[in-house]
């Protein structure tokens, strides 16, 4: 199975798109807190979905969810999540291999 990796730049739908996504998978969002998790649980509703409780980086790293259940991850904010994890050093760059994603373009500019 591969990944998704959605891009795209600020305030242009990536995280709507993982919450449409986590409403039809029954996936987790995993985020950087619980004030977020808590935002984007009232923003699926206002969008008129149901998602599982969003997840914060620590429970994710620590294993704090429930795997009989899950269906997957979708992380908001990757980035944000690998640089939580390097506890403060910073992270200079990553790489992926573009083999193992689907990559889904998100445009940059706001139509006219």
């Amino acid at each position: 199975m591969k990944t998704e990796v959605v891009f795209g730049g600020r305030g242009k739908g990536k995280t709507a798109h993982l919450i449409k996504h986590a409403a039809e998978s029954g996936a987790y969002i995993v985020c950087s807190s619980q004030e977020i998790a808590r935002r984007l649980q009232q923003r699926a509703q206002q969008m008129g979905l149901t998602i599982r409780f969003p997840i914060t980086m620590d429970e994710f790293a620590g294993g704090h969810f429930h795997p009989p259940g899950c269906k997957g991850f979708l992380i908001d904010n990757t980035l944000e999540l690998i640089q939580g994890l390097a506890k403060g050093v910073p992270v200079l760059a990553i790489s992926m291999d573009e083999d193992s994603m689907d990559q889904t373009w998100l445009p940059t500019k706001t139509p006219a």
